[in-house]
């Protein structure tokens, strides 16, 4: 597995930062790949929680199922992600300082592709770099769109 991280600090609480963060709504706002985010378990959040994500990637259709496999409010969230592309996103969030508020965000992804043979055959190997630039620049560009969201909040 390949292994991007990033951090950002924003002007709110570790509370808030992590409730935005934790509302499965707030997915295709964060990553506008996916235009659709379906709950599809019985609970919304914490362990166990599920959630269909539906969109696109360089105009092919994707559609990934997203669980979340540790919670810890308002520390920790990590899910797993399985389709294409499997991942493991671990969102960390601590508190910086009280007053101002400002709280620190790191989003850690790991990710592979699922089958090398599969949906891009021999040319995975040969892609891989490019992909894996796209999922660091997703990760940055999820990062600094949370940061301008929690920043309008405050």
């Amino acid at each position: 597995m390949s292994t991007v991280s990033a951090s950002i600090a924003v002007p709110v609480t570790a509370e808030e930062a992590f409730s935005f963060i934790a509302d499965y709504r707030n997915i295709p706002r964060l990553q506008p790949h996916f235009s659709s985010a379906r709950l599809v378990s019985a609970e919304e959040r914490g362990v166990g929680a599920e959630i269909e994500l539906e969109g696109r990637f360089h105009g092919m259709p994707m559609r990934v199922c997203n669980r979340i496999i540790a919670y810890a409010e308002p520390d920790r969230l990590v899910s797993v992600s399985e389709g294409t592309v499997m991942s493991r996103s671990a969102w960390e969030v601590s508190q910086i300082s009280a007053n101002p508020p400002s709280a620190r965000i790191t989003l850690t992804v790991d990710y592979k592709l699922r089958d090398g043979r599969g949906l891009l055959g021999g040319l995975g190997a040969a892609l891989w770099p490019v992909f894996s630039r796209e999922i660091e620049g997703m990760t940055n560009d999820s990062l600094r769109r949370l940061g301008e969201f929690l920043t309008e909040k405050s």
